[in-house]
């Protein structure tokens, strides 16, 4: 598969002029330099780093926030570079200091450092600079392989719908809650949600990254603790200006996974239950099933239908194609292949038969008819069902009719295979990645997760068959067995692992020490397991402490050795 395009230039006339001196007398100030010259054009896709050393089967990408002089200089002369470097981007087209004060032009910056190794994001702080990029890109460089980043959704978005190639990401100083951040990032253009370490807590982190986002979690500092905790946390980015220690840390990391897989049931349970059904769907969520993945068509009256297939003759006692019949037509037809009989379901019963579970609908239209999106509208508000929803079509019609009439939905694109433009037609459609699985490769992953995208693929038969693809460190798998995949002979999966909510003091704690954690199962129950002290620092009269779970070499169901998060225990 090729994910590197070949530079093209539209004009080229010297681009820069005189942009090594300042027009202040290199004093430190944001003042803009002399320009003159023609828009050049970059479509190259980066050649970003790639550790090799460590045994995490899914590190998270490595992002440097450029906050000085110093890191600057760290990043022009280090052999390991991030994958991505935060600037803040002035309204003169500088990169400033946190401080304020002027380090360089963008475009010197980007000629000389980043140019075909490194992402860059720009951060902009208010609508100036938001202005500013957009002139930017318009007058001297535009460059497909770059992202936006602010705290305000509006900049974000802003930007995005001037350049719908570039990619956006919505910052957050703090978080009370996870819900609505997914819907708030998907309504600014948003692929990505960066946290402070502070509110990237495990489970807010999962929370966002099950509705098609991925988390980038900025460390408070390049201390082990804050790298560890950000580490534990599960997100696809690590934000730290001191890069280099996160790699290192990485690199440290024994054998495990730090985020576990999404496990989507494919129609339900269509082994033991009627697929696409309210009984398959309520079986999947019982059985540990994050996200239930079901198809539906618009009827000639404008119900939306839950079926795989056009015609109904494949799973029911009937045939006819669901759009060419009324509801009432199609409800004197039974689903009959396994089991019981069962009435077709239509998408406001299935949402009523998810109420009191956690799981997540991935809802997949069958139509290419825009008007059922009206009407998934219609249904998703009245139920107040916007927060347990997303959208994936293999129709790019659709998938913009979303992006009208439901702004706040999280989408995905389905696709059989990936061509040169995939990157930017999902780009430019806000759209996620939900592709077959015979193209899944870790380049891909690599390649994606880098540019803050999570791959989600599609389908995996057996348990085995998605037990494999887990242990490689792949997170969205659509899959046929998801009650076998997370539960098999009276074991369950764990989903995260984190400490007990009280310790007793102790005398001392080492690496290598046994202690007790509790683990969540993918069903939602907390168990005891037993785990491993894999880094402990004393600190102000307690221990911080790093664990991980030990897992069964013998194991039936999916089991990774995972990590916590930092924790702390009182010193006796």
């Amino acid at each position: 598969m090729k994910l590197r395009k070949m530079l093209s230039v539209v004009a080229f006339f010297a681009c820069i002029a005189g942009c090594c001196s300042c027009a202040n007398g290199g004093k430190d100030g944001d003042v803009m330099e002399e320009w003159k010259g023609g828009k050049v054009i970059v479509s190259e896709y980066v050649q970003t780093y790639r550790q090799e050393e460590g045994m995490l089967v899914n590190p998270p990408t490595v992002v440097c926030d450029v906050d000085s002089k110093e890191t600057l200089d760290r990043m022009r002369s280090a052999s390991w570079t991030p994958s991505n470097a935060i600037f803040r981007f002035s309204k003169n087209y500088n990169v400033l200091s946190t401080d304020g004060k002027k380090l360089d032009s963008f475009a010197n910056i980007y000629d000389n450092i980043c140019k075909g190794r490194i992402i860059p994001v720009l951060y902009l702080q208010d609508e100036d600079c938001a202005d500013a990029a957009i002139a930017f890109m318009t007058e001297r460089m535009e460059i497909a392989d770059l992202a936006v980043m602010a705290s305000q959704p509006a900049l974000v978005k802003k930007v995005r719908t001037a350049f719908p190639k570039i990619r956006g990401i919505l910052s957050y100083d703090a978080l009370e809650s996870a819900e609505g951040v997914a819907q708030t990032a998907n309504e600014a253009l948003a692929a990505t949600v960066v946290l402070p370490q502070s509110a990237a807590s495990a489970e807010n982190v999962r929370y966002i990254q099950a509705r098609f986002k991925t988390v980038w979690v900025k460390a408070e500092s390049a201390g082990d603790l804050d790298l560890y905790d950000c580490l534990g946390s599960g997100a696809y980015g690590l934000i730290c200006s001191e890069y280099g220690k996160a790699y290192s840390l990485i690199a440290d990391c024994t054998k495990g996974a730090l985020r576990t897989p999404f496990n989507v049931a494919h129609r339900g349970l269509p082994s033991t239950h009627h697929e696409n059904s309210v009984s398959g769907t309520v079986a999947a969520a019982a059985a540990g099933a994050t996200h239930i993945e079901l198809d539906g068509y618009l009827s000639k009256d404008n119900h939306i239908v839950m079926m795989h297939n056009a015609d109904i003759s494949a799973t029911t006692n009937g045939k006819g194609k669901v759009e060419e019949m009324t509801l009432e037509e199609i409800r004197q037809y039974k689903l009959n292949r396994k089991g019981p009989e069962e009435d077709i379901p239509t998408l406001p019963e299935i949402i009523d038969a998810m109420k009191d579970s956690d799981s997540i609908l991935v809802f997949e239209s069958k139509s290419g008819n825009n008007a059922i999106v009206d009407e998934l509208k219609k249904v998703i508000e009245e139920k107040q069902f916007e927060d347990r929803v997303v959208v994936i079509s293999f129709a790019e019609n659709i998938i913009r009719k979303m992006a009208a009439a439901l702004p706040n939905i999280p989408t995905a694109l389905l696709a059989n295979n990936m061509t040169e433009d995939s990157l930017e037609r999902w780009t430019a459609l806000n759209t996620g990645i939900d592709v077959n699985s015979t193209v899944m490769t870790q380049e891909f992953e690599k390649f994606y997760k880098d540019r803050g995208m999570i791959g989600w693929y599609w389908t995996f038969d057996t348990a085995g068959q998605t037990v494999d693809t887990a242990d490689e460190g792949y997170v969205g798998l659509t899959n046929n067995a998801a009650d076998k995949f997370v539960s098999a002979s009276g074991e369950e999966a764990l989903m995260l692992v984190k400490p007990l909510a009280n310790y007793a003091a102790v005398g001392a704690i080492t690496e290598g020490s046994k202690i007790d954690l509790t683990g969540v199962t993918y069903k939602g129950k907390e168990v005891s397991v037993t785990g491993t002290v894999r880094f402990v620092e004393e600190q102000d009269g307690k221990y911080a402490v790093v664990a991980t779970c030990d897992t069964k070499k013998d194991s039936a169901v999916y089991a990774p050795r995972l990590y916590t998060q930092v924790f702390y225990i009182g010193k006796e």
